[in-house]
């Protein structure tokens, strides 16, 4: 169950808030992979907290590995982290990069082009936490958009603020 990006937000990078079901924190890692050592876990955060980032270190069926932005990517629904390429300036192509910081027009960061519609493996997402100039690796499925609070439908979000208050602005209302 992964996130549809807002495709018309401007800003550059999302911020997410940490939400682990059945646990009450996870962890950033120095490498996107399931190693849960020591030598592979740069922090640990608890639920609730807010990290930044864009940057989803993909995996294609070729193998070749590396980042896309999230606005770039729609949940394919079939598999837990599987994700379609879907470019919002609806170019035929999506560049794949070799590192996260660094320019996204910089050639020397593209190693590569991933197709419109094609679908890649993309489960974790590279993160800084609050203001620290390092960044790391949590699983996407570990993160919720910060800014969503409703979905479309205006139903509530099962992560919008338990203590959000409403005001009835109807002068005809009986308040009841």
């Amino acid at each position: 169950t992964y996130i549809q990006c807002n495709r018309s937000s401007t800003t550059m990078v999302q911020s997410w808030i940490v939400k682990v079901k059945g646990r009450k924190f996870t962890n950033i890692r120095r490498e996107p992979t399931h190693d849960t050592s020591e030598a592979n876990i740069l922090r640990t955060i608890k639920n609730g907290e807010v990290v930044k980032g864009d940057s989803v270190w993909i995996r294609r069926a070729s193998q070749e590995r590396g980042f896309i932005k999230i606005s770039q990517l729609e949940s394919e629904g079939a598999g837990l982290d599987a994700m379609v390429v879907r470019n919002r300036d609806h170019a035929s192509t999506t560049a794949i990069h070799r590192h996260p910081a660094e320019s996204t027009t910089a050639e020397s960061n593209i190693i590569g082009y991933a197709r419109e519609g094609e679908v890649v493996s993309a489960e974790f997402i590279f993160v800084q936490h609050k203001d620290e100039f390092r960044g790391g690796y949590v699983k996407l499925c570990h993160l919720r958009p910060a800014q969503e609070s409703t979905r479309s439908g205006g139903e509530r979000s099962d992560h919008s603020s338990s203590g959000q208050k409403w005001s009835v602005l109807d002068p005809a209302h009986d308040g009841a």
